[in-house]
């Protein structure tokens, strides 16, 4: 799997650039399908955070929002850490040119 980063026309404040993963032959079922939304934002700290794809809908003036990426009920803590650094770890070297 890999990232590709591309910059966005609107400007938000802290917002740095689009994210989309896109899965490589070796990836098995998933090879050539991709999956684009994710966001990469930089916080007023300097921190590195991001979005992931979602959708909302109004229905009878109620609101539901829904995050398209589901960390599983399985230590969802240590996957989201696992991604967040995946994430992070790929910008970080297209930022450096690498």
């Amino acid at each position: 799997m890999r990232v590709l980063f591309g910059n966005h026309s609107k400007k938000r404040v802290g917002f740095l650039c689009e994210a989309t993963l896109v899965f490589e032959d070796q990836d098995g079922p998933l090879a050539g399908l991709t999956v684009r939304g994710f966001g990469i934002w930089r916080t007023q700290h300097g921190e590195l955070w991001h979005t992931v794809p979602s959708f909302s809908f109004t229905f009878q003036d109620q609101t539901q929002h829904f995050q398209l990426m589901d960390f599983g009920e399985s230590d969802a803590a240590a996957a989201r850490a696992r991604f967040e650094a995946f994430l992070q770890a790929a910008y970080k070297a297209r930022s450096q040119g690498h």
